[in-house]
């Protein structure tokens, strides 16, 4: 994989991060950036690695929707009370939480998505369905896990990269 190279008449307009890594390797499409926001809070930050995986209820059709996808009603320490879509950077973080959650997670499938615009149709189809968080790597309450993200920041990241991605032209 060569260098790509994003001339500055491209990104004219765009908050691009610093840190959004999209390629393309044997056909498939990878992806690295933080997933907040500039607009998001200070501190460490997940990072969002693709392709990424989410789960899939049980008995549902393999189509990665809105309407098939795992979603998670929680509560924070302030008591906020929300709606979260588990979305894993690697699958076995996925299994990770299947084998933790026991017997609710009996038939529940690990589904990939492959690419950020499939990734970002999801997110903003979770969101209208009034999903309000990400949670990147999640683990069921009582295990080490990091804290949901704002469905928006997420959302605008992956616009960001998706908005990179089709800045990048090649070195010929």
């Amino acid at each position: 994989m060569g260098h790509h190279y994003v001339p500055q008449k491209y990104l004219r307009g765009f908050a691009v991060p610093s840190n959004a890594v999209v390629a393309q390797h044997s056909g498939s499409e990878i992806w690295r950036f933080n997933a907040h926001s500039d607009r998001g809070p200070t501190g460490p930050a997940p990072e969002l690695v693709g392709p990424c995986s989410v789960l899939l209820y049980a008995g549902a059709p393999n189509e990665i929707s809105a309407r098939n996808v795992v979603q998670i009603d929680f509560a924070d320490k302030d008591g906020f009370r929300g709606t979260c879509v588990p979305l894993f950077t690697d699958s076995e973080f996925a299994k990770k939480f299947l084998a933790a959650t026991g017997d609710i997670a009996n038939g529940m499938t690990i589904s990939e998505v492959g690419t950020l615009e499939k990734l970002g149709s999801l997110l903003g189809n979770l969101r209208r369905a009034h999903t309000t968080h990400v949670h990147f790597n999640a683990m069921p309450p009582g295990n080490a896990s990091p804290d949901p993200v704002q469905i928006d920041e997420v959302i605008d990241r992956v616009n960001l990269a998706k908005a990179h991605a089709e800045c990048i032209r090649p070195n010929v």
